[in-house]
Order: structure tokens, then C-alpha cells, then sequence
């Protein structure tokens, strides 16, 4: 299970040709719980929570029907959170054991075909690859500082391995379920010729699906934005902010360049896949909100500043664009607080006051909502 969180996959939708469509989990946790309850999750704001169980004597149970076997969580929190065990809701009797301490990478799960051969397929990928690439990752901030280049294209390189895989994987089983969650990993770095070949190998029954949805979505978004969208400039929409000095508040500056105005905050860096899942529809969000009470600001960290100002072109990125250096990370983060993760996104109001340390993001249901609000 070491792998989970490495690979950032919690989201997947499969088909079913099963006419039975019950589920059972038997629940149970390796050490004491914390909670009385247990959520069961679907991963969609619009949804919720789909169920609750209270735990007694360590145990807790589900089960119902499923139609569409799809990924779900199971978490103390009814609402989705880094506390959680993603595995797929299948027809089928599910044994879990829950690690309260380490819900991700300690938690198990045995009885179901579908969990079955996706864990024992992220398990032949971690051995051949991820060992050397959690290696390469440690030594990476106690390395010398002309080996850091050296360190980032073999990592690259490894990465780049994995996915070549998958992709593989998925173009050769467009039937198996296994083929959607690999999708979600790569879509984003696909040509949108070839993505639109993918997706329509992808049987229809598939293509009722959440994640099938998300992919679609994305492609149709930049499809949308490649024929109408006016080339944008970035000359005059990036500011380096490399020069503030040590000490002062970097969320005290953006406030202060946006007065009376919201700040919606995106703390991103180039080598991040999921940050630039959110780009397309972040501009559409850029499209919707009036810019004259909302500010869109970029906040890039950990990148090379090259390939920051080629993004920023490539992706047709609108409002205000800032290059964190090293030092303006690690102090952007211990301003704001949290644990370090990409993407993260901020809402400010116009107090100047942190409103949403952890806001949701531009593909989100509610934020240009959040943001209208916030505005009036």
C-alpha cells in the first residue's frame, strides 16, 4: 500500500457487467479509533457523504447496492480530507482494516477483484521504480547545489518511465477499469489529438462515469479555449517577487498591490501534473468572476524559472504571476501555515485576512460561488 500516496490516485470509475450488485465491507482498525463514526465518501461535492456507520468495538460495517463500481473513501471526516483510505466500491465482500495513524499507506483491503489487480499492479510499479525515485527525493534538499539539476532530470526521467507505462497500459485495455485511474495521471500531458482518440476508445458504459466526466471536461475546456481564446501576452501580466526581503509578509504585499479586492491564490510548480489539471479551468473560472473585485494571483515554487515563463505562455495563464524563489517558499509557507502540497489554493478577502487556508479548487462546484460572495 506504500505506493497510494505517491502516486496521488484516489479517483477511479469502473464498469460492471455483474448483474450482482451488492456490496458488504467488514471494517475494522489496526489500533484504537479516535472517532465513535465512520463516513463513507463519494468523491464529488456535489454528492457528499454517502453513508455513516458508528464503530463499535473497533468494527463497522456497510453495505448496499452498487450499480457502477467506483472509487470511494472511508474517513473520520464526512467530507473528503487527507485522512481517508480510497478503494473500489465493488459488488463484492470487502475486508478492511482501517490504520488510524496512517490512513493512506497503512490501511488494507482484501475481497475484491477490482482492488485486487490495482494494488497488485501499483505494487510491480513501485518495485521497479519508486524505490530509487523516494531515494532520489530524500537527498534531493541535503544535495550540493550544482548536483540539484542532475537530481531533477533523473527524477524526471523516472517519472516520465512510469507514466510511458500507463499510457501504454491504457491505449492497450481501453475495457479495463484500471485503464481510467491510469488516465487521470497523464491526461493532462497528452496532446489534445491523441487524448481525443483515448477517450473515445473508452467503452460507453465507461463513459457514464465521474472520472471519464473529468477528462472529457478538461479536453472539451481546452479545445474550447485553443479555437476562441486570444493570444495572451505575459510581459506585462508576470512579476518576479524574488527581491522582497526576508522578513516581510508575502501576503501583506499581494494585498497590498490588490486593495479592497479578493485574492484567490494558486501556489503551483511546473513539474506538478495535478497543478496544471486545474489551469484549464481555472481560466474558466478567470472568465467568470469579475476581475475588478477578485485577484487572480500565481504564486510558482520549487520550478526553474525558465520553465515557469514557458508554462505561463503555454497555458494562456491570465492575472498576476509570481516566482518564488527557495527562500520565499519556505517563508510563504510558514506564513500561511499547513503542511507543504501542490496545488494549494488561498482565498483572502478584502480585510486583507486569510478567509480559506485550504480553498477549493478552480475545478471545484463551489468556488465561483465562494468567490462571488466573498466579492459582494
Amino acid at each position: 500500500m506504500k505506493t497510494i500516496s505517491f502516486f496521488l490516485i484516489l479517483a477511479l470509475i469502473v464498469g460492471c457487467n455483474s448483474e450482482e450488485t451488492q456490496y458488504v465491507i467488514s471494517g475494522s482498525f489496526k489500533n484504537k479509533q479516535a472517532k465513535d463514526w465512520i463516513y463513507l465518501i463519494y468523491p464529488d461535492v456535489k454528492t457528499g457523504h454517502a453513508d455513516s456507520a458508528e464503530i463499535i468495538d473497533g468494527r463497522f460495517e456497510f453495505s448496499d447496492l452498487v450499480e457502477v463500481p467506483e472509487m470511494y473513501y472511508l474517513s473520520y471526516n464526512p467530507n473528503i480530507s487527507q485522512e481517508a483510505f480510497g478503494f473500489f466500491l465493488e459488488p463484492s465482500e470487502l475486508k478492511i482494516t482501517i490504520d488510524p495513524s496512517d490512513w493512506t499507506d497503512g490501511s488494507t483491503i482484501s475481497g475484491g477483484p477490482i482492488n485486487d489487480e490495482f494494488f497488485r499492479m501499483e505494487a510491480e510499479l513501485a518495485n521497479a521504480y519508486s524505490t530509487r525515485l523516494f531515494e532520489i527525493s530524500d537527498t534531493y534538499p541535503s544535495s550540493q547545489e550544482e548536483n540539484r539539476e542532475s537530481y531533477n532530470r533523473l527524477m524526471l526521467d523516472l517519472r516520465d518511465s512510469i507514466a510511458t507505462i500507463r499510457k501504454d497500459y491504457t491505449w492497450n485495455n481501453p475495457d479495463s477499469p484500471i485503464s481510467l485511474i491510469y488516465l487521470n495521471n497523464f491526461y493532462h500531458k497528452l496532446p489534445l489529438e491523441e487524448l481525443g482518440k483515448i477517450l473515445n476508445r473508452i467503452p460507453e458504459n465507461m463513459q457514464q462515469t465521474s472520472l471519464y466526466e473529468r477528462v472529457a471536461v478538461y479536453y472539451e475546456l481546452s479545445i474550447d479555449q485553443k479555437d476562441s481564446r486570444k493570444h495572451v501576452s505575459i510581459k506585462d501580466e508576470v512579476a518576479i517577487i524574488n527581491e522582497l526581503p526576508m522578513g516581510s509578509s508575502i501576503i501583506g504585499t499581494l494585498v497590498s498591490r490588490n486593495p479592497n479586492k479578493v485574492l484567490y491564490i494558486d501556489i503551483w510548480g511546473t513539474w506538478c501534473g495535478p497543478c496544471k489539471q486545474e489551469f484549464p479551468h481555472s481560466n474558466r473560472l478567470h472568465e467568470m468572476v469579475d476581475t475588478s473585485n477578485v485577484a487572480f494571483i500565481y504564486l510558482c515554487a520549487a520550478s526553474e524559472e525558465e520553465s515557469w515563463r514557458a508554462m505561463i505562455e503555454d497555458e494562456k495563464l491570465s492575472g498576476q504571476h509570481y516566482f518564488l524563489d527557495r527562500d520565499l517558499e519556505r517563508a510563504l509557507f510558514k506564513e500561511i501555515g499547513g503542511q507543504r502540497y501542490y496545488p494549494r489554493y488561498l482565498i483572502i478577502n478584502k480585510s486583507g485576512k486569510i478567509e480559506n487556508s485550504a480553498a477549493p479548487r478552480p475545478s471545484s462546484q463551489e468556488i465561483e460561488k465562494l468567490l462571488a460572495d466573498l466579492s459582494n
